[in-house]
């Protein structure tokens, strides 16, 4: 799904982890600096933690786990109870 069809459809962010961390993260897809008809899959090998960044040379990548409506919603996230 291209970012703007996820903002246009009422999901502007993204949740991610970064997959050494294993911190969650939401991106506001609306302030993304890429054209929107970019891919969001697109998106994972640019994104890392603040912390895996600084500290090795090539970061790992982030994986996208859900769009959500808005900041700080939870998912399904691997770590969260489920109903």
């Amino acid at each position: 799904m291209p970012i703007r069809a996820a903002v246009n459809g009422g999901y502007p962010w993204l949740r991610v982890e970064c997959s050494a961390g294993q911190q969650n993260a939401w991106l506001d897809l609306r302030k993304v600096r890429r054209p929107p008809e970019t891919w969001i899959w697109a998106l994972e090998g640019s994104l890392a933690c603040s912390v895996c960044r600084e500290r090795v040379r090539s970061p790992p990548r982030t994986k996208i786990e859900c769009l959500c409506q808005y900041d700080k919603q939870f998912g399904s996230g691997r770590d969260e109870e489920r109903d």
